[in-house]
């Protein structure tokens, strides 16, 4: 049997990749190509970033994005997003892959190489381990709520409550996305409640024109699917849905300021973005959060949310 080409990848070759993708992940949101393609373009000047694909004849059959994660401060850190179609494994392909990814990582200059494997994927899990992968601390709980069986009623009870505490919830469509100031302090809000998810690695500070941007050119963020918990003209608290695919729905960050925290915020922001999934023919949204985020949990289980195989952080000391 020839053994596939592994080459560098080629725009016209996402669709392919994110075939073999969304087949395997597939209790996920279905990964768009226009997202692919803006997560891909619009990384940070000077971050690393190599794409390759495994051709077996003519068709894609595995794929490596090998990127270093500058979302977080880490530094030196690397992730392997590697994928191989079902029907093609035990051939070598995700091996040679892998060899791949170990050998540019280590050429950069990289301290750690890491990737995520699902808990129900136990030859991917043999697969790293094999290759010298150790669990990191970090485990991520997806899960998956049926629009139609949600639990709302202590979100609407816990809005109306907020109400007449004096803090009122709007889309940002609806603040009319121009007060710079405002957007500034909601990108800060949004960094302050990202950095204390529970197991999340530290946070490099935000760059407003970069946050902005993306804001308005990501095709998984909406100003109409982004909510804000306002008292007065102060952002205490935000929630969006963000990847939309067909009756499924992918949620973006909840989070709420220090200063307001435990009061029912989020749960009323999470009620929010349900109504808005029932409204408009979504019958499913999905997230997923950190093990150790035991608040965010036990909202979306009283919400109905159900959960899924668990995402595993692996990594290999190079």
């Amino acid at each position: 049997m020839t053994s596939p080409l592994i080459r560098r990848s080629r725009p016209e070759d996402d669709e392919a990749i994110l075939r073999v993708y969304n087949t395997i992940q597939s209790d996920f949101v279905p990964m768009s190509v226009e997202f692919y393609r803006h997560w891909y373009r619009t990384r940070p000047p000077g971050t690393f970033l190599e794409r390759y694909v495994a051709v077996a004849g003519d068709e894609i059959v595995g794929s490596l994005d090998l990127a270093e994660r500058h979302e977080y401060a880490e530094p030196g850190v690397y992730q392997a997003y590697l994928d191989v179609a079902p029907d093609h494994r035990g051939r070598g392909i995700g091996g040679a892959l892998f060899e791949l990814a170990e050998r540019r990582a280590r050429e950069q200059g990289a301290r750690a190489l890491r990737a995520l494997v699902r808990a129900h994927h136990s030859e991917s899990i043999s697969f790293a381990a094999h290759r010298g992968m150790r669990p990191t601390a970090r485990i991520d709980r997806p899960s998956r709520l049926d629009v139609s069986r949600a639990n709302l009623a202590r979100s609407d009870e816990r809005e109306r409550a907020l109400a007449t505490e004096g803090i009122l919830i709007r889309t940002l469509a609806e603040t009319g996305f121009t007060d710079q100031e405002m957007l500034r302090r909601i990108m800060l809000l949004a960094h302050e409640a990202g950095s204390d998810i529970p197991g999340s690695p530290p946070r490099p500070s935000p760059d407003f024109d970069r946050w902005l941007a993306d804001l308005t050119t990501n095709p998984n963020k909406s100003p109409d699917r982004f909510w804000i918990a306002f008292e007065g003209d102060q952002p205490v608290g935000v929630a969006w849905l963000g990847a939309i695919a067909g009756e499924h729905a992918d949620n973006g960050l909840t989070g709420v300021a220090r200063s307001h925290r435990g009061r029912g915020v989020a749960r009323a922001l999470k009620g929010r973005t349900v109504h808005w999934a029932r409204d408009n023919g979504i019958h499913y949204i999905h997230t997923a959060n950190n093990v150790a985020n035991a608040p965010m949990l036990a909202i979306n289980t009283d919400l109905g949310y159900q959960p899924l195989p668990e995402e595993i952080e692996m990594e290999k000391e190079i």
